[in-house]
């Protein structure tokens, strides 16, 4: 087992404080802050910053500094549709690869994703693991590394975000009912209707991300204009 360098600790911790809202999108983030937390030198974050900046998450602006990265409506509709295209085209590399205990492994996954949906309040970072390790799956078994990584990066892009909506029970449950069917199509072999399935749950996803941050953010502007 690999032990997690330097770079991975900084990386993980950057991440996990966008994820849970601690950095908020927007928000400067400051090497010194991160040295802080972590009790580490600063050559490293500069390093990390590097990596996550690549992958979308943070935006280095010179003489300003390290903002957390903001995503519009554009930005978002770019992201969910591109992985509804890549998400498609892991279930038709892996379709036929699957093993019966891969189909069990997403079936479990299906029914601890409802158990957090059930409960009070629903668990929301557990259902972000769940949904992560059920999407793995099929992606794992399409042994397409390039498009493995283009999801992690996209996932990571939209991970707050998506925490965001889910706090929303009905979205959460209609997420839940999606993933039942995809489980259930693909234990079928329906392939035509575990791709079409697939597409849906992600703009659904999408539509949830409109309602939450694009509708409510026009709602507001609305109202001070009237002031």
């Amino acid at each position: 087992m690999r032990v997690p360098s330097v770079t991975d600790v900084i990386r993980e911790y950057i991440e996990k404080s966008i994820y849970t809202g601690k950095f908020k999108p927007g928000s400067k983030v400051t090497e010194i802050e991160v040295a802080a937390a972590l009790k580490i030198s600063r050559p490293p974050i500069r390093e990390t910053f590097k990596l996550l900046e690549a992958e979308g998450l943070i935006l280095r602006i010179p003489r300003r500094g390290v903002f957390v990265a903001e995503i519009n409506e554009k930005d978002a509709w770019e992201i969910y549709t591109l992985k509804a295209e890549l998400y498609a085209l892991s279930i038709k590399l892996s379709f036929d690869r699957l093993s019966a205990s891969d189909i069990n492994r997403m079936g479990r996954l299906v029914e601890a994703m409802e158990e957090c949906a059930r409960s009070d309040p629903p668990g929301i970072v557990a259902y972000q693991e769940l949904n992560t390790g059920f999407h793995d799956v099929p992606i794992e078994a399409a042994e397409h590394l390039r498009m493995k990584n283009i999801l992690q990066g996209l996932h990571n892009q939209i991970r707050y975000f998506s925490s965001q909506t889910l706090s929303d029970r009905d979205h959460m449950e209609r997420s839940c009912n999606y993933h039942r069917k995809i489980y259930e199509a693909f234990k079928c072999g329906h392939l035509e209707e575990t791709v079409q399935l697939s597409r849906e749950h992600v703009m659904a996803a999408f539509s949830a991300f409109e309602t939450k941050f694009v509708h409510a953010s026009h709602s507001l502007n609305s109202n001070k204009s009237m002031l």
